[in-house]
């Protein structure tokens, strides 16, 4: 019974990526597998490898840590085991950067998927093997940490990610599996697994939930890992709708990579708005996310009318600032530049591309042999005084009035964006 779920579990997963077939390239690229020796890998290792089509290439890769002393046992007992089953292997070797404040657990985490996604072709498949049990302690550690929706949602069975400028899919085909699941499967086709001192060591929170909470929790309530996973999913679904809510209130605003005016939806309330401002985040901002501290602050203001006050956050990632109604987050500034045409306006933080395309268009100057944009100087501020009332007038944020764009063409001023065109350009 056991090998049968973990052979349905598989197929689900086949089933659902069986689009991918015909839109990407996933199924032609090796789909990878993260294995690290232990039971639960060595089982979707086993069973992936009996259950995938012929035309679907399969690759294990271990990741080396260097934290255990039996880490080299642990990789030639992966590469003994795949070269049995005629899967592809390969061994990475990182070194995981214990100076940050997160700690060694999910410093060691951060590293191994680092590893692991650049090893995942364009469009391809990381599996790895997180059980119902993985699930449950998740939801439970993220629920102790305060976490919002997206937290205690916990991990998803297939979710997309970006990384390094290539989409890719991690998938946890056994989320919905038990971990005694697992291990009856590996006793019916008899397979051996390495096991890890240091899972037992309480040192660490996650071990410490599963060593001495997990297990009173159990007694008191025997179907917890099952109820605890069915309520992620619950909050999944709630957050599924949320999304479509934000997708629509969206729709109402104006948006950049790196500014969305709220004007046209201040009137809503503000968990909305705050349901808004996440979507925006996670759809545009990259790795940044917002705090509940940042919502705080951002909900003051917003509602500050001062029409002096510029309010700015400081972020680990940038800056975070609102003008008005609209919020701003700016990775990295650039309060000097020099843009070669044609300029890629997003980076940098302009929200004037129109504007120059209609005012000064690059037909004008086909006979030039350098254009470049660049930031206004305190001499040409000085030469124009009333750039100030325009500024005022057109609402130009406080922090782009010091690098406002100017179009310099072969060494000559040939246009202050949106304020004036000098004649012999025209």
């Amino acid at each position: 019974m056991s090998a049968q779920l973990v052979e349905e579990s598989l197929q689900h997963f086949l089933n659902q990526f069986s689009h991918l077939k015909s839109t990407t390239n996933s199924f032609q690229q090796p789909v990878v597998i993260a294995l690290s020796g232990g039971l639960d890998s060595v089982v979707l290792a086993h069973a992936f490898s009996q259950l995938c089509p012929a035309s679907m290439p399969l690759k294990a890769v271990y990741i080396h840590h260097g934290l255990q002393k039996e880490a080299d046992n642990w990789q030639s007992f992966c590469e003994n085991f795949c070269s049995a089953l005629n899967i592809d292997f390969e061994s990475i070797r990182i070194t995981v950067d214990n100076s940050q404040r997160q700690g060694l657990e999910a410093a060691a985490r951060e590293a191994r998927y680092q590893a692991l996604f650049e090893k995942v072709a364009e469009g391809g498949v990381l599996l790895t093997a997180h059980h119902r049990q993985d699930q449950a302690e998740t939801l439970l550690l993220n629920l102790f940490r305060g976490a919002g929706l997206r937290g205690l949602a916990a991990m998803p069975v297939i979710k997309s990610v970006d990384f390094e400028g290539k989409s890719l899919f991690h998938a946890r085909p056994f989320l919905p599996l038990s971990k005694q699941t697992l291990h009856e499967y590996a006793q019916t086709h008899s397979l051996n697994w390495v096991e890890d001192p240091s899972n037992q060591s309480s040192e660490f929170k996650r071990n410490y939930l599963r060593n001495e909470m997990w297990p009173k929790i159990s007694r008191a309530w025997p179907h917890a890992e099952l109820k605890i996973s069915q309520s992620s999913d619950h909050v999944r679904e709630a957050l599924t709708l949320l999304e479509e809510l934000a997708q629509q209130d969206m729709q109402k605003c104006d948006v950049t990579r790196f500014s969305l005016d709220l004007s046209q939806v201040s009137q809503l309330s503000w968990p909305r708005q705050k349901n808004l401002l996440s979507w925006w985040a996670k759809q545009f901002l990259k790795e940044f996310r917002f705090t509940e501290d940042m919502f705080v602050w951002l909900e003051e203001a917003l509602q500050n009318s001062n029409p002096q006050a510029h309010p700015v956050k400081k972020t680990r990632l940038g800056d975070l600032r609102v003008e008005g109604k609209c919020v701003y987050y700016l990775f990295d500034l650039k309060e000097e530049y020099c843009l070669d045409w044609p300029v890629d306006y997003e980076s940098y933080h302009f929200n004037e591309k129109s504007l120059l395309m209609h005012e000064v268009a690059p037909v004008y100057f086909t006979s030039a042999k350098k254009i470049v944009l660049r930031p206004l100087s305190d001499d040409e501020r000085q030469q124009f005084p009333e750039l100030k009332k325009w500024f005022k007038q057109n609402r130009v944020v406080f922090w782009n009035r010091s690098r406002w764009p100017v179009l310099e063409v072969d060494g000559k001023l040939a246009a202050i964006l949106g304020f004036k065109t000098f004649s012999e350009f025209k």
